[in-house]
């Protein structure tokens, strides 16, 4: 990250400042999405703190994605990373391969008999689909 890079550098106060800001937001963050899922903050242990702390500070920039991707693939991640609904193509190629996925999934799925969920895959790639009235409209329940 550059604000890592520089305060290892140029021992700079202001680097320093804003990683502790960056991971300060993202400790409150990490309380406040406990706080609107469960009403309480989720026990976690030391390792799962620094984790999901750094995860939503975005102190690892471009390398939280990747980082995800490994712990998906290998199965040696806690899991719960805000990267975890991407597929692993998704992650490590960029959202326009996740998408190529995501829409052959969808067609598989409408193709199958036995599989009911098909419309509800492709309607999740349509633009403004998570806006309430729309998701209203198009719902099938």
């Amino acid at each position: 990250a550059p604000a890592a890079q520089r305060m290892h550098h140029y021992k700079d106060a202001d680097a320093v400042a804003s990683m502790a800001m960056a991971l300060a937001l993202g400790g409150l963050v990490v309380i406040t999405k406990d706080m609107i899922r469960n009403g309480e903050i989720q026990e976690r242990s030391n390792g799962q703190w620094v984790r999901d702390v750094l995860d939503r500070s975005g102190a690892l920039a471009w390398l939280s994605p990747y980082a995800a991707a490994i712990e998906k693939t290998t199965g040696l991640g806690a899991g719960g990373s805000r990267y975890q609904a991407n597929n692993t193509i998704g992650q490590i190629a960029g959202p326009s391969f996740g998408l190529a996925t995501d829409l052959g999934t969808g067609i598989n799925a409408m193709l199958d008999p036995a599989r009911t969920d098909g419309a509800a895959k492709l309607r999740r790639l349509a633009p403004y689909q998570a806006l309430f009235k729309i998701a209203d409209l198009t719902s099938d329940d």
